[in-house]
C-alpha cells in the first residue's frame, strides 16, 4: 500500500488510524507516519526523536499538504 493510498483512506474517507491498522497491518509503520502527519511541526519535534524518522514524517507533510 503506498502512502497516498494511505492518506487518501485517511483524509478523504475518514477511516481512523486504528482501524486502517487492523485493516492493514503490513503497513502499521506508513499509517503511523501519515496520522501523525497532521500534528503541528513544534509537536512532532518534541514527540519524534529520531532525526531521520522527523525527517520522513515532515517529508510526507509537505507532500501532501501542497
Amino acid at each position: 500500500m503506498t502512502y497516498e493510498e494511505i492518506f487518501n483512506l485517511k483524509f478523504r474517507e475518514g477511516l481512523p488510524t486504528h482501524i486502517m491498522e487492523k485493516r492493514y497491518p503490513k503497513d502499521k509503520l506508513k499509517i503511523t507516519r501519515v496520522a501523525l502527519s497532521e500534528l503541528p511541526e513544534e509537536s512532532l519535534r518534541t514527540v519524534i526523536r529520531k532525526d531521520c524518522e522527523l525527517e520522513k514524517i515532515l517529508y510526507l507533510k509537505r507532500y501532501f499538504r501542497s
